[in-house]
């Protein structure tokens, strides 16, 4: 039972990350609400990680495979997989020169904290954004995984 409550706990904080992650496309206001969703991903996956030190095993042998690669947790934790990397790989791209700086009504480039030259308004946007997609990004796919996990233990259950 407890583990039904955990699949749909994660299920819950899982699509808040997914808002959480796609306002980053137009605006950055919930940067600090995207650093606060790691909280209940590490306590889930602390969860995840004790029921599996309990159990002695992963996955229950008696549940089918077939069974859990047709599973919708499955077939979006390996989407997400591919979207997180590209993106992480998008972001960097954006970010390879540094990130942006608001002084003194100036935007600058700073790079290991020193200023490389001023930049245009759009152009610090784009760099704020992408270093909000870039870290938001990651926990889509911790919070898929745990999804993941939860629902194979319901599997077992049923099993």
């Amino acid at each position: 039972m407890k583990d039904r409550n955990y699949h749909k706990i994660t299920v819950i904080f899982f699509l808040a990350a997914i808002l959480i992650h796609g306002m980053g496309y137009f605006t950055n206001y919930f940067y600090v609400v995207g650093w606060l969703i790691w909280i209940p991903a590490i306590v889930l996956l602390v969860i995840a990680v004790l029921e599996m030190k309990w159990d002695g095993y992963v996955i229950n042998p008696y549940v089918d495979k077939k069974k859990i690669y047709l599973s919708t947790e499955f077939i979006i934790t390996v989407i997400l997989a591919i979207y997180v990397i590209g993106n992480a790989i998008w972001c960097c791209y954006l970010l390879r020169n540094g990130g942006g700086e608001y002084k003194d009504g100036i935007y600058y480039l700073i790079n290991l904290g020193e200023r490389v030259r001023e930049i245009t308004a759009e152009e610090y946007g784009i760099l704020l954004l992408a270093e909000y997609r870039l870290f938001t990004g990651h926990i889509l796919l911790v919070y898929a995984l745990e999804a993941l996990f939860f629902r194979i233990k319901k599997m077992e259950e049923e099993a």
